[in-house]
């Protein structure tokens, strides 16, 4: 991120006066010695003495700065580091949210075109807008965007009036709304990040006990495909995916999802009949909520993901459902396991555009698990002489047979690995995941493996 924060500037100082004192008295000062004394990682402090990037969580930054100024011999304030670290914290945030929705670019454009009209001075923004100073700052210094709604909008307005450029527009008002989200996922995101005080960040979390199946009666699932159209190939094991999943997640030897809270949409006209069933079900789980695919993908000319429907046309993407409406209402839903599985072409896609910056963004919010049947840039496959496409079938093989040593519960990851192995031995596509920290952890079905209860399927 352009710019140095003051927390940055001010661990800098401590630690070059800790290194001078230390190397004068005959003490080593290097990553091992650092970690050790402050009770920090040595990845942590890695970062910090090598890519000079200060530890996310509030109670880590206070762990080194206090050591070093212990070393220094300096006083510090904890009151004062914490609220540093904090400010830090939101510049992060802020920064990668106004990059990830394109809010931040599209400042910066703007800013250069109000430039070309007249001298735009940081004293006369501030007077015309009505900002704080250093709100104003921020961004002309840092190119941190203003965290709050109606500030940013007002910088928005002045260099647009300048500029001469319409605001507010329709391509305004969804970046804005892209940016709000993706600020809500960022927060989580970094909330989450900041457990590396206890735990490396590399840290195996296999060791975490599997958490209880969700309850059914507080989750809702989707499953919607098309397995023939009208402008399109025809998929007809679709057909029979939708009906072997409905099979297994309401059979209670699995799972027990009741028929009100699981639908099932195959070959859906157009995209409001998807998005209206998923946002009543979004709303109502409390548990877990799931949503799957299965049909074809698209790519629109934004590289953006498409599911089709009945509608779709090749090359006619906005004809289909933009994957961006799913991912908003799941990631606004209140349920607090999130299951998105994607058996279509270039799935993968919608890992690449989910991330607000460190690991692909859509989905960094906790609690949430996308599972893709390929790569961005591939095909999925649906062999003629199989019941279901390559997928569906190989998830179906695994969540009826169970895997033998995974525990009582099948996890997301435990599934993603035993289906990624499975698929790579018969020369599938290689599924893909997206998810963050315990998201591995979210138990789909009853492991009959481990139960001793294997029930016969279906082998596609």
């Amino acid at each position: 991120m352009p710019g140095t924060s003051k927390l940055e500037a001010r661990l800098t100082d401590l630690e070059q006066i800790a290194r001078k004192k230390r190397l004068s008295e005959g003490q080593r000062f290097t990553v091992r010695h650092l970690a050790a004394a402050a009770g920090l990682p040595k990845e942590t402090t890695r970062r910090w003495l090598i890519d000079r990037e200060p530890p996310f969580n509030t109670e880590s930054v206070w762990a080194l700065a206090s050591t070093l100024a212990e070393w220094s011999g300096r006083a510090i304030t904890r009151q004062k580091i914490i609220e540093l670290a904090e400010l830090r914290r939101q510049d992060i945030v802020t920064y990668e949210a106004g990059q990830s929705s394109g809010v931040t670019p599209a400042l910066k454009s703007l800013e250069g075109a109000a430039r070309g009209k007249c001298q735009l001075l940081q004293r006369s923004t501030v007077q015309e807008t009505g900002l704080p100073r250093g709100v104003v700052s921020d961004w002309f210094s840092r190119r941190i965007p203003p965290r709050d709604r109606d500030q940013l909008v007002r910088l928005v307005s002045y260099f647009a009036s300048i500029a001469g450029k319409d605001f507010p527009s329709p391509v305004w008002e969804l970046r804005l709304r892209r940016y709000w989200l993706a600020r809500r996922e960022a927060e989580v995101s970094q909330v989450i990040s900041s457990s590396e005080m206890k735990e490396p960040r590399d840290a195996n979390v296999s060791n975490v006990a599997p958490s209880a199946l969700s309850s059914p009666d507080n989750s809702r699932v989707m499953l919607v495909g098309g397995s023939s159209f009208p402008h399109l190939t025809d998929l007809p094991a679709v057909s029979r995916n939708l009906a072997g999943l409905h099979d297994v997640l309401s059979d209670p030897r699995y799972w027990g999802i009741s028929q009100g809270n699981c639908t099932v949409i195959e070959n859906p006209l157009s995209a409001p009949k998807v998005v209206d069933a998923l946002q009543d079900h979004a709303e109502a789980a409390t548990e877990a909520l799931i949503f799957y695919y299965s049909g074809h993908g698209l790519i629109g000319r934004s590289g953006d993901l498409a599911l089709a429907v009945q509608d779709s046309k090749a090359f006619r993407s906005h004809l289909s459902i933009p994957y961006q409406w799913i991912r908003e209402l799941i990631v606004e839903s209140p349920a607090r396991r999130k299951i998105v599985i994607l058996d279509c072409c270039y799935s993968g896609t919608a890992l690449d555009a989910m991330s607000a910056g460190a690991i692909g963004s859509h989905v960094a919010a906790e609690g949430t698990y996308v599972l893709t049947a390929s790569p961005a840039h591939a095909t999925a496959l649906a062999p003629r002489d199989h019941a279901y496409t390559a997928f569906t079938g190989g998830l179906l093989e695994i969540l009826k047979g169970g895997i033998p040593g995974a525990g009582p519960a099948l996890e997301m990851e435990a599934i993603f690995r035993e289906l990624r192995t499975r698929m790579a031995a018969r020369n599938f596509p290689t599924p893909q995941k997206g998810a963050r920290n315990t998201a591995d952890k979210i138990p789909l079905v009853r492991n009959v493996a481990q139960v001793g209860e294997v029930i016969q399927y279906e082998r596609y």
